[in-house]
């Protein structure tokens, strides 16, 4: 089925003519906020499919925060970022039966930086639209109400 889907010619940047201030915008980052998103990542042993462990990350934070605001200024995600090794674990009863196991997904780390960083800009979004509607909402209410 999605062998049947036609491949687009055009990006899909030429289907956006205007862009929306107000929307929820991937802004660039500084290198500090990257510098303590990785800080505060747990320190794993465990990698994903690039193999790229958690402490290596940490020892190259100075360095990450160029690819990192290039993929919020382009808005693409690179394709090895989306990439998650899925192991099998084992839940309970017999272990030679497939339902008894449950998929778990080790992401690339550097996904998990992307995200904490979008995360945090999304939210900071999300309360400034959200202030700014209750603000209105409330100056809407004030003007409605009739004269005595």
């Amino acid at each position: 089925m999605a062998s049947q889907i036609p491949d687009p010619k055009k990006p899909y940047t030429t289907y956006l003519k205007h862009r929306n201030i107000n929307s929820i915008f991937l802004r660039p980052t500084d290198p500090c906020e990257i510098y303590k998103t990785i800080k505060n990542i747990k320190v794993k042993k465990s990698t994903g499919c690039d193999d790229i462990s958690c402490m290596f990350l940490k020892k190259v934070k100075d360095e990450i925060s160029l690819p990192v605001n290039k993929s919020l200024e382009s808005e693409i995600v690179p394709k090895f970022i989306k990439v998650a090794k899925v192991m099998p674990i084992y839940k309970l009863k017999v272990k030679n039966q497939f339902c008894n196991y449950r998929p778990k997904s080790l992401l690339p780390v550097l996904s998990k930086v992307l995200e904490k960083v979008v995360k945090k800009d999304f939210i900071h979004s999300w309360k400034h639209t959200m202030y700014f509607t209750r603000v209105s909402m409330a100056l809407e209410t004030v003007t409605q109400q009739p004269k005595q």
